[in-house]
């Protein structure tokens, strides 16, 4: 569902275009075996983390633990907020979210022993009202949707667009095709998925699936940075 504000989209003043990897709910494997894919190739990931999903298995898939959570944040990546609750926000009220969202800062800072904030958001399940779209857009330097496209031109930093790298759409996904038009266009991919695995959920997928993607980005020279790292870059060029 993309809900549009103009008050939310700036222009990409990009001398080339760039790339951010993004995982939701940070399943314990899209770190152990997709971050440390991404460190060997110099990049590092923004992981959209559930507070309440620490050492549990939901749907089927392990979630992050402790020992995860510290180790991919000591290596760089960024961890983003997700929501304490992982419900959707689009007919929740505003209080509710930024509870929810303040619970689940505050869960990070206590484990993690930092009194560092969370830069950038991800809707659960990509539902969002735009009352919330505008209460989370105060809040957060960017928040990002599920809408499939890259951003182009201009971006709306409080519902970024994904290009999907789940299996659920692998078939549909010409990953050379896309990273070319991103470099052709000087656009912003924003590539989303979850677990990584030989034998990933249909919202993960495979280390060969995140090779090839890092193979086409670096064919075409495009860069890799953290969401919060790409708004930065993004501001700085506006300024």
């Amino acid at each position: 569902m993309a809900l549009f504000d103009r008050s939310h989209v700036v222009r990409l003043p990009l001398d080339g275009s760039m790339a951010t990897f993004t995982f939701d709910d940070f399943p314990r494997s899209a770190y152990e075996t997709g971050g440390r894919i991404l460190e060997d190739a110099g990049a590092r990931a923004t992981y959209f983390a559930v507070g309440s999903y620490m050492g549990r298995t939901v749907d089927g898939v392990e979630q992050f633990d402790k020992d995860t959570l510290k180790a991919a944040h000591a290596a760089g990546h960024e961890i983003g907020c997700h929501t304490f609750d992982h419900i959707k926000l689009g007919s929740c009220e505003r209080s509710f979210v930024h509870e929810t969202c303040d619970r689940n800062l505050r869960f990070f800072r206590e484990t993690l022993g930092t009194k560092e904030t969370m830069k950038s958001f991800a809707y659960p399940y990509g539902d969002v009202s735009l009352a919330i779209k505008d209460e989370m857009s105060r809040r957060f330097t960017s928040c990002r949707g599920v809408r499939q496209n890259l951003n182009i031109g201009k971006v709306d930093l409080a519902q970024v667009n994904v290009i999907s790298l789940e299996m659920r759409h692998a078939a549909e996904l010409d990953l050379n095709a896309v990273v070319a038009k991103a470099a052709a266009r000087r656009s912003w991919i924003v590539f989303l998925s979850h677990d990584v695995s030989e034998n990933p959920s249909p919202y993960g997928c495979t280390p060969s699936m995140l090779s090839e993607a890092l193979n086409a980005l670096a064919a075409v020279n495009i860069p890799i940075l953290t969401m919060k790292d790409a708004v930065a870059a993004i501001k700085k060029g506006a300024g």
